[in-house]
């Protein structure tokens, strides 16, 4: 299975996630969120991966995804391998990281349309969470009737 590239220009799709993410009752969510330019980047990854945290990287609107780290590519492309009865990935140098059976991984880009290098495209299952003026108005509609006719019951005939 790919791992899941989110399109979310309106920001979506990381609210929905964080929401997803987070305990019934708690204020705290099991997401951890990070930018591909951020300069701890890989070892947020490879505590992620080993602690079986959720985890979004988020391109932004500006490079989008095409700047992603080369050293994450294993892990992207699902490159395992198995070590002492154990599934593990490199990233970057340094020990493989054993991969926790509950990681999960999303790419998240803020621009339009997917971004990343063209030969990668089809390791990823593109999920667009981009607003349209139809999708709105259509929400909008439904959202007012669940309202209008919460009290409406079933006709009965006299």
């Amino acid at each position: 299975a790919a791992w899941p590239m989110l399109i979310d220009p309106d920001g979506i799709a990381l609210d929905w996630l964080t929401m997803h993410y987070t305990p019934p009752g708690s204020r705290v969510t099991m997401l951890r969120t990070i930018t591909t330019n951020q300069e701890n980047l890989i070892e947020v990854v490879r505590a992620c991966v080993q602690d079986g945290r959720p985890l979004a990287i988020y391109g932004g609107g500006g490079g989008g995804l095409t700047t992603i780290n080369r050293e994450l590519m294993e892990l992207i492309l699902r490159k395992y391998f198995v070590r002492k009865r154990a599934t593990v990935v490199n990233l970057g140098a340094g020990e493989p990281v054993e991969v926790h059976p509950k990681f999960r991984l999303f790419l998240v880009t803020g621009r339009n349309k997917a971004s990343a290098e063209p030969e990668h495209l089809s390791t990823f299952t593109i999920v667009n969470f981009t607003l349209c003026a139809a999708g709105i108005a259509e929400s909008t509609l439904a959202a007012m009737l669940r309202t209008q006719l919460i009290d409406v019951g079933p006709r009965q005939e006299n």
